[in-house]
């Protein structure tokens, strides 16, 4: 099986990302700051989980899984690294604890 790639903004990215990686990078490029919200915290760019979702699905495109698995797949990573205090979330937004 060949490596599937990932297009965000005008980089392709390699199958082989870990889901947090994938956060990183997309948060990175993607991410914004909410000044405005007392849920959130300033000095770190958010990202909608569903934007970190559909670039974990692309990645997952040459896999042979089901694509309800791939989804439990992705929400069992979120719940580990929300666990392990690597991310957090509200409204649907994520960031990390630490750069």
């Amino acid at each position: 099986m060949s490596n599937p790639t990932v297009l965000i903004g005008n980089k392709l990215l390699n199958y082989c990302l870990s889901p947090l990686e994938l956060c990183q990078y997309i948060l990175a490029k993607e991410g914004r700051k909410i000044y405005d919200a007392e849920n959130y915290p300033q000095n770190r760019n958010v990202v909608n989980v569903n934007r970190w979702q559909d670039s974990y699905m692309l990645m997952r495109v040459g896999s042979t899984a089901q694509e309800s698995s791939i989804k439990r797949s992705f929400r069992r990573h979120v719940k580990k690294l929300e666990e392990q205090d690597f991310i957090r979330s509200y409204d649907d937004n994520v960031w990390l604890v630490h750069d």
